[in-house]
């Protein structure tokens, strides 16, 4: 499984879903998402760091 993060200008950053995925454990991805957009806080894939605002899409692959 994984998980595709799909950003405005373009860049998608694939993230794998496995045993000690930051994802795991966090409960209800929706609703960290809505919590996110709402915040518009910052998302962070290692040394990158960007907005909610700048979010596109997220497309979860099984």
């Amino acid at each position: 499984m994984k998980i595709l993060v799909k950003f405005k200008d373009g860049m998608v950053i694939e993230v794998p879903i496995q045993e000690g995925s930051g994802f795991l454990g966090q409960g209800n991805l929706l609703e960290l998402i809505q919590k996110g957009k709402e915040l518009n806080s910052t998302i962070q894939f290692g040394d990158l760091e960007r907005r909610y605002s700048d979010l596109y899409s997220y497309e979860i692959i099984l």
